[in-house]
């Protein structure tokens, strides 16, 4: 006869510290509750509920087990921006743009500027958008192609 196999909630809360670090961020949060077992590359945490099953996010597994199924189209947020911590108050259903968006990423900085480096907004009459997908200022633009007409017509004087 074999061992009966712990349930999933045993194995879980075990690997998990309640007495992590409080974000720094977002002190109101509370404390993090660190995943102390197997984590990925990125940091997020892996737990593998049965024997057969396949491996899952450790703050999905908890989320689920204390606040319900994460609804369809949305993923989890870490409000304290800490990728091990799994504890349900500090995850937030969002969409994927949305994440990315508040997120620390080139793409999401660039997103986030509300002027050109020369202090125009990014309007809608304003904004063009590049080849490489970036937005460019189309004041900017105008004055590069003035300044460039001029060197031309300045060269042609001269030859």
């Amino acid at each position: 006869m074999g061992t009966i196999p712990r349930p999933p909630a045993d194995r879980f809360w075990e690997k998990v510290d309640k007495n992590g670090p409080i974000p720094e961020a977002r002190p109101g949060l509370g404390p993090c509750w660190v995943w102390t077992a197997n984590k990925v590359h990125n940091g997020y945490g892996r737990f593998k509920p049965t024997k057969q099953g396949r491996k899952v996010k450790a703050h999905t597994w908890a989320y689920e087990a204390e606040i319900g199924p994460v609804p369809k189209g949305l993923e989890l947020d870490h409000l304290c921006r800490n990728r091990a911590c799994v504890n349900p108050s500090h995850l937030e259903p969002v969409t994927h743009r949305e994440n990315l968006m508040r997120g620390n990423s080139i793409v999401a900085q660039a997103a986030r500027k509300t002027h050109c480096p020369n202090g125009h907004e990014y309007s809608p009459e304003n904004t063009r958008m590049g080849r490489e997908g970036d937005r460019q200022c189309w004041l900017c633009k105008q004055a590069r192609d003035r300044a460039r007409q001029q060197r031309k017509r300045a060269l042609a004087r001269v030859g």
